[in-house]
């Protein structure tokens, strides 16, 4: 897989619960800017970016042994997205566990040109990404499962 190199921003503050906790250090101005890697692209399901977006703390198999530093300090990260109906409404986070399995640190994107923190370029609609698996199930299966828990 092709990794695509970004600007990003990592609050200061990291092992945070929760992304509220990200987003307020980001108002604040509280973060340090960093080249990053996109080495791979999760899709979360609404009920799982709900969840991991307010438990960033808990285990999840899928981020262990993942992230880190490249060369000369670049991060290699994650991408996790909640996809929305179209590209513009999803949503999209970096996330660098530092080889643990949960989210150590997460970061968002930097536009360069605009100078402003905003999602990561190129983010899939919702059509486009229900075949793609996590822990062994589609996209599609992961919603069903949801639906049926309900």
């Amino acid at each position: 897989m092709k990794t695509m190199r970004i600007h990003s921003v990592w609050p200061t503050l990291n092992k945070q619960d929760t992304l509220a906790r990200y987003v307020e250090q980001v108002r604040a101005m509280d973060f340090v800017p960093c080249q990053a890697e996109i080495a791979e692209t999760i899709y979360l399901t609404i009920g799982e970016w709900e969840a991991f977006t307010k438990h960033l703390l808990d285990d999840r198999s899928w981020l262990s042994g993942k992230g880190g530093c490249t060369e000369r300090g670049v991060r290699s990260v994650l991408l996790v997205v909640r996809p929305g109906e179209t590209a513009q409404e999803s949503l999209g986070i970096l996330v660098d566990p530092q080889g643990y399995d949960y989210a150590r640190y997460v970061g968002f994107y930097l536009d360069p040109e605009r100078n402003l923190i905003t999602n990561p370029p190129n983010l899939l609609p919702l059509s486009d990404i229900v075949g793609t698996t996590l822990n062994g199930k589609t996209y599609s299966q992961r919603v069903l499962e949801e639906c049926h828990a309900y």
